[in-house]
């Protein structure tokens, strides 16, 4: 029951963003969950993340942990977020230079593709599509594609 859930279950069990990966079974259970919660969730917090907001407490209420992977993703470069990846690829860049973290891997391919361990330099997989970007004179923004 999320009305149960503790904040330090929440962090660890809930605090997650894309991608997301589960059976049919569970999708389903928790599609069903997510739209019974989303119009309260919105009526008390009418604002852009109310839906991710309803679709972790229809987890949390169905007992459906998530498995984080903090290396899996990032999304803001000046995030403080431990969620995210940047400080294995910041780690990576100021022990073997900037384009180390372009090869992906040591010289052993002995960067692992996702883990917890915040002592081994794992590199995201994902951009999560969430911020504005630049590089050059590009922009890249969710809702502004060139």
């Amino acid at each position: 029951n999320c009305l149960e859930t503790t904040r330090a279950e929440a962090d660890a069990n809930y605090a997650v963003g894309p991608v997301y990966l589960a059976t049919r079974t569970d999708w389903v259970n928790i599609a069903n969950r997510w739209w019974e919660f989303m119009p309260r969730v919105h009526g008390q917090y009418p604002h852009l993340l109310a839906e991710m907001y309803a679709f972790t407490m229809a987890a949390a209420d169905l007992d459906l942990k998530f498995a984080l992977t903090s290396s899996y993703m990032v999304s803001d470069p000046g995030t403080s977020s431990l969620t995210e990846a940047w400080e294995w690829i910041d780690r990576l860049a100021s022990a073997k230079g900037p384009r180390s973290v372009c090869l992906g891997a040591d010289e052993e391919g002995s960067t692992p593709f996702a883990t917890r361990d915040r002592d081994v330099a794992a590199l995201p997989v994902t951009l999560h599509y969430c911020q504005r970007y630049t590089m050059a004179d590009q922009f890249f923004g969710k809702r502004k594609v060139p």
